[in-house]
């Protein structure tokens, strides 16, 4: 049995893209500054403004939002996997009274593209709906291929894989 928690290898790789675009981000304002030197004290003040406000609404907000909605979700659960159930926490979940599992990610994360936004590749969560019409819920923070070995753990579940732009639970 495959067993999973939140972990610094999952979160690194969640948050990847976050990291990549921050330094992007960095990199591109040192080079603006370099070029622009020190004669435009102002305009310099006002291109931080822009930047850091750009920063924020993209990619710092939005990722801060899902990490925490995420880990507020995940936190303390311990999720174990084998072949034709699911064990959460220490309830013990068989295949057959699973009604279907509902995947929520961006179109990147289903297609493996990159896009403009930093969430949108690795934030993703999946919904485990039972015929008792119980839910639970577990999150890329688990592990960042973790649909993937429900997949194949459990193949005769009904998966459905569903597009969100911002997929928060």
């Amino acid at each position: 049995m495959k067993k999973y928690s939140i972990n610094l290898r999952s979160v690194l790789f969640a948050l990847q893209d976050f990291f990549m675009f921050t330094a992007l981000n960095m990199v591109l304002l040192l080079v603006i500054l370099y070029y622009l030197g020190t004669q435009e004290k102002e305009f310099i003040n006002f291109l931080f403004l822009i930047f850091f406000s750009y920063y924020s609404i993209v990619a710092l907000i939005p990722v801060l939002f899902l990490f925490f909605n995420y880990e507020q979700n995940d936190a303390g659960n311990k999720i174990g996997l084998a072949k034709d159930f699911v064990m959460i926490n220490s309830e013990e979940i068989k295949a057959v009274e699973i009604q279907e599992i509902i995947i929520y990610g961006a179109h990147q994360h289903f297609h493996r593209g990159y896009g403009l936004l930093p969430h949108a590749q690795d934030f993703f969560y999946m919904e485990i709906k039972l015929f008792d019409n119980r839910k639970y819920y577990i999150t890329c923070l688990m592990s960042p291929e973790i649909d993937k070995e429900f997949k194949r753990e459990l193949p005769y579940v009904k998966f459905i894989d569903r597009i969100k732009v911002f997929p928060k639970i």
